[in-house]
């Protein structure tokens, strides 16, 4: 939360195509919420939305190459593939520095 507004929500999306183009196009254009420093998607320049500078840094760092998209799970029932993958350090970083701020306010 940000001056009493929420600026950021963690959601869970299953794809049948596993494409992650979808889901991205979907958040944007559907629900007008795109997926966070989406450089395709996302217009972070425009005003509308308000950037918390934890996940600012994050896009800085990797000259925009790293968007909050992240598969879970990842399965291939006809090849018998089954993964699974945690968050990465730098997402459960920026996780962890939102909850703290929220709340102290």
């Amino acid at each position: 939360f940000e001056d009493g507004r929420e600026v950021a929500r963690e959601v869970a999306v299953t794809t049948t195509t596993g494409r992650k183009h979808q889901v991205r196009v979907h958040c944007a254009e559907g629900l007008g919420v795109p997926v966070f420093l989406d450089g395709k998607y996302g217009t972070w320049d425009d005003g509308r939305y308000r950037v918390p500078e934890e996940i600012r840094k994050v896009g800085e760092e990797e000259d925009g190459k790293r968007f909050f998209l992240h598969a879970e799970e990842l399965s291939v029932p006809a090849f018998g593939i089954e993964m699974r993958a945690g968050l990465p350090a730098w997402w459960e970083r920026v996780t962890d520095s939102l909850e703290r701020r929220s709340v102290m306010i």
